[in-house]
């Protein structure tokens, strides 16, 4: 039987005290497949997902939040990676996420892929 692995790492820099406070305390209701911890050397929040299928929209959905409440001009963009035990055909792959305070788009290599094709075809 295969394996499948979500995998991402972000950071949201220069936390303040009071947006650290806040991360942490969310970081708590995160699943299991998740961690974070604060890089004293520039202040940086990371989120990244440990060894397993991380749920890449949890971790979206943090970031989303918190650009709501505390940093409504600002952005957050971070890629994942997909990817399976076996060689297998479309298991492998991945994405970009694009976060701001009012939405977060997803791009996934699988659609860009088929896009290409289709377009190719139609020529």
């Amino acid at each position: 039987m295969a394996s499948h692995f979500t995998e991402f790492a972000f950071g949201i820099k220069d936390i303040t005290k009071e947006e650290e406070l806040w991360l942490v305390e969310r970081a708590r209701s995160l699943s299991e497949d998740i961690s974070t911890d604060l890089w004293k050397r520039g202040r940086v929040f990371h989120i990244y997902s440990l060894e397993s299928a991380a749920d890449v929209e949890e971790a979206a959905d943090l970031a989303h939040v918190f650009l709501k409440r505390f940093r409504p001009k600002s952005v957050i963009g971070f890629e994942f990676s997909m990817r399976c035990s076996r060689p297998r055909p479309g298991e492998f792959g991945g994405g970009a996420v694009y976060i701001t305070n009012s939405h977060i788009a997803y791009m996934s290599t699988a659609d860009w892929l088929q896009e290409q094709i289709r377009d190719e075809r139609d020529v």
